[in-house]
């Protein structure tokens, strides 16, 4: 499925042009974190909304992004929610109906936790990671309680619970799960193999993580 709203951190894999500039084409909306307005500029896609207190930006970058037709949202850099948590309710009020999470994920542990934790809060709207080497599918909450993922056949996929998770379901893996309780962080779920072409993750209470590897 192609994604609705796109929301782009500032944080992409080198040397994967090719891949984002795709995905940026595929999207109704982009909104762009901080540093990330001017690169998605670079890939050919002008971002719908940049949002950020611009300290890892160019100097200059909001004016030459307004000048470009993306509406800038310039935040104080002393806040309590991260550009990228900006970003996903930007998209919300815009009306997304399903968002896509990329160049969000960095080297700094930190940041990365706490990216993951503004994609689960998208649940409700079939939030999806997209990276060059792994997608992530975020199962659990209303609406969201089960998930059909398409899967190359052995591909490695984890199903990882940040919080905690019951009743959890995985069909379509060599090791599979029915009924199982996953405590936060647990390795229960980690690298199952498909062993199809799908595999089906449904969770009663929580919500987890699907992360597919590409080889």
């Amino acid at each position: 499925m192609k994604p609705d709203a796109l929301i782009v951190g500032a944080a992409p894999m080198p040397g994967h042009e090719a891949f984002y500039r795709r995905l940026l084409a595929e999207c109704r909306l982009v909104v762009a974190a901080d540093a990330a307005g001017e690169w998605c500029v670079s890939l050919g896609r002008i971002p719908d909304v940049t949002i950020g207190d611009f300290d890892s930006a160019a100097t200059g970058a909001q004016q030459r992004l307004a000048e470009l037709g993306s509406r800038v949202v310039c935040v104080p850099a002393d806040k309590d929610e991260s550009d990228l948590d900006l970003c996903a309710r930007e998209a919300r009020g815009l009306g997304a109906s399903q968002m896509t999470f990329t160049a969000a994920f960095t080297e700094r542990p930190d940041h990365t936790l706490v990216a993951f934790g503004t994609v689960l809060g998208a649940a409700n709207l079939g939030a999806t990671v997209r990276e060059p080497d792994w997608t992530g599918w975020v199962v659990g909450g209303p609406g969201c309680e089960t998930r059909s993922i398409a899967l190359s056949h052995g591909e490695t996929f984890s199903v990882i619970s940040p919080e905690g998770a019951t009743g959890v379901s995985v069909q379509g893996g060599r090791y599979p799960l029915e009924n199982g309780t996953l405590r936060p962080l647990s390795s229960l779920g980690l690298s199952n193999v498909a062993t199809g072409n799908e595999i089906i993750v449904s969770v009663t209470s929580g919500s987890v993580l699907v992360l597919g590897m590409r080889a």
